[in-house]
């Protein structure tokens, strides 16, 4: 239960980073899908192993380093679609 309430709060950063991993692949830019997902990672390891390792936070640290892994994960894709870039994807005002 504590695992999975804890992950509720990075659903979102999971669904985004999901979703730009499609969106990477179709404005031709496969190495930032690749780039995110190894980022997301590794980041989750050493996360792991600092959480739960180090600070023995046993489950908690277990998922706090992947929610915050998800984050991380989700931030690279979200910064380059919402700054001008070189594709022809971009996140923007509607209408």
């Amino acid at each position: 239960m504590v695992y999975g309430n804890i992950m509720q709060l990075a659903l979102t950063a999971y669904l985004l980073q999901y979703v730009f991993q499609s969106f990477c692949i179709t404005a031709e830019k496969p190495n930032m899908s690749l780039v995110m997902m190894v980022t997301a990672g590794v980041s989750n390891i050493i996360l792991d192993a600092l959480f739960v390792a180090v600070f023995r936070w046993g489950i908690v640290g277990a998922a706090t380093a992947t929610a915050i892994a998800q984050y991380l994960g989700a931030l690279i894709p979200l910064v380059y679609f919402m700054r001008p870039n070189d594709s022809l994807l971009r996140l923007g005002k509607c209408g």
